[in-house]
């Protein structure tokens, strides 16, 4: 091989490399905003939950025994909170990891009297996804595990 070829070889080596570089630079950026925007819509619903949380008002008997009031208007809230994570979880707005603990939370209901009792007379049109998900307990988001990566999930 003459020099001036050997010359030409290592330059589209060199700048195989510096493409490389900043295709990475250009790349890690955007999968730490999509993490953070996912970290961010997650805490809106933490916040909403603690709001919940919040208003409920707590009391102690005579006997020591520590009660929870729970005003139906909060118990409804929380109904409806369930409903708009399972909504953003079938749009893939929620993480796998954020996933993991609320729908241990949400399967909770079912051992909610207060809760069943309000679900069941609710219109049937209203919280659809959480009525089916008390049921068959089935992830909502419908997407593969290449969207899902994509997506930051």
């Amino acid at each position: 091989m003459n020099e001036e070829l050997t010359w030409l070889v290592n330059l589209a080596n060199i700048a195989t490399v510096f493409t490389g570089i900043a295709v990475l630079f250009a790349v890690v950026p955007y999968f730490q905003g999509r993490r953070q925007r996912m970290q961010d819509a997650n805490n809106w619903y933490v916040e909403r939950y603690w709001q919940l949380q919040d208003r409920k008002t707590p009391s102690k008997d005579a006997d020591g025994t520590v009660r929870v009031i729970v005003p139906f208007e909060v118990k409804y809230a929380e109904l409806r909170l369930c409903e708009d994570e399972l909504d953003a979880r079938a749009d893939g707005r929620v993480t796998n990891d954020s996933w993991e603990l609320w729908s241990k939370s949400i399967l909770a209901l079912r051992t909610d009297s207060d809760a069943n009792e309000i679900i069941a007379a609710t219109s049937t049109d209203e919280l659809v996804r959480l009525r089916a998900y008390l049921a068959d307990e089935e992830d909502p988001i419908r997407m593969g595990a290449w969207s899902r990566f994509w997506r930051g999930l």
